[in-house]
């Protein structure tokens, strides 16, 4: 498998700071977060366990246009996965922070 040039790998830490980072959903770990799922309280729902999901796809799809981008047979289509590559990582950071928001707006009803 060839190396992807790290030019071409998006940078997901882009833009954020450490210090505003959550403890809870995802950022806790998998394992404890499909805990938390599974615990009897209101939250995590529904929408945190939508809001990852999705983060992952999104996270996958990312995945295969760096890899497509690194291939030669694919250059003539560099231009669409590098934006569909910056759109993805957009949406994908987006859905992570859906993920520990949505306990919040639960509050709010």
């Amino acid at each position: 498998m060839p190396k992807i040039p790290a030019e071409r790998v998006p940078d997901s830490s882009k833009g954020r700071d450490p210090a505003k980072a959550p403890s809870g959903g995802l950022c806790a770990g998998v394992a404890q977060f499909i805990e938390q799922l599974a615990a009897p309280t209101p939250t995590p729902g529904g929408g945190s366990a939508s809001a990852a999901a999705a983060a992952m796809a999104a996270g996958l799809v990312c995945m295969v246009a760096a890899i497509s981008r690194a291939r030669r047979a694919h250059l003539q289509h560099e231009s669409h996965l590098s934006e569909a590559s910056s759109r993805l990582t957009t949406l994908r950071q987006e859905l992570t922070s859906a993920v520990d928001a949505t306990p919040s707006l639960t509050k709010l009803l």
